[in-house]
């Protein structure tokens, strides 16, 4: 009887094969196009990952070569973000290239190019919050320096997993900017509390001592 009863259901599924064969057809190939395709998208990341990493390599040759002058630098990362304006390969670049400006001592090219990298970063996801923390601290301290105080405050008060003791410190400086010594003290304190370095200590306790009650 159990015999029987698989016979019947063989020939039952062998039957309906028969009948939806077209249908068994296109549903394997779209299957297979579907794994196809995933895979040929896995290799074409890959191979624009690498050709972004060799660029970035030359570019920071080129921007570390003190023949090249910045004009050269700055088309390397124009043709970058032509074709690779999400990776994080541009970030840095700008970041790398706001450091050069201020060597150059141009803090408005500098600023620019760290509000570009930051604006990029604020949109990435938790695996870039130390570069993320980092260009608001570089940012940060620069608009404090031109003055800038509106905006350098709101970048500070961000919430950050990373830098935090520079930022109670860069808040310090901004509220003594500001003649608030009262808020400059408590972020210092803050800082101060929250540094494990013994060099950032002491420049932390000589502001504090700089500031008249």
């Amino acid at each position: 009887m159990s015999e029987e009863t698989n016979n019947g259901r063989l020939k039952d599924v062998i039957f309906w094969a028969k009948e939806n064969y077209i249908k068994v057809i296109i549903v394997f190939i779209l299957i297979s196009s579907f794994f196809i395709g995933l895979y040929l998208w896995e290799k074409y990341k890959e191979q624009e990952s690498q050709q972004a990493s060799i660029l970035y390599d030359e570019f920071y040759i080129a921007i570390d070569n003190p023949q090249n002058n910045i004009s050269k630098v700055l088309k390397l990362k124009n043709d970058f973000k032509k074709r690779f304006s999400n990776q994080i390969y541009l970030d840095l670049m700008n970041m790398r290239l706001a450091k050069k400006y201020l060597v150059l001592e141009n803090k408005v090219a500098a600023i620019k190019l760290l509000k570009e990298a930051n604006a990029s970063l604020e949109e990435k996801n938790s695996d870039v919050y130390f570069l993320r923390d980092l260009s608001r601290i570089r940012l940060a301290m620069l608009l404090i320096s031109t003055e800038e105080l509106e905006e350098a405050k709101s970048i500070l008060l961000k919430t950050f997993s990373f830098y935090e003791p520079l930022k109670y410190e860069y808040l310090g400086d901004l509220e003594k900017k500001l003649l608030n010594n009262s808020e400059a003290k408590k972020n210092y304190i803050k800082a101060l509390s929250l540094t494990n370095s013994e060099e950032h200590k002491n420049i932390l306790n000589i502001k504090l001592s700089s500031l008249i009650e």
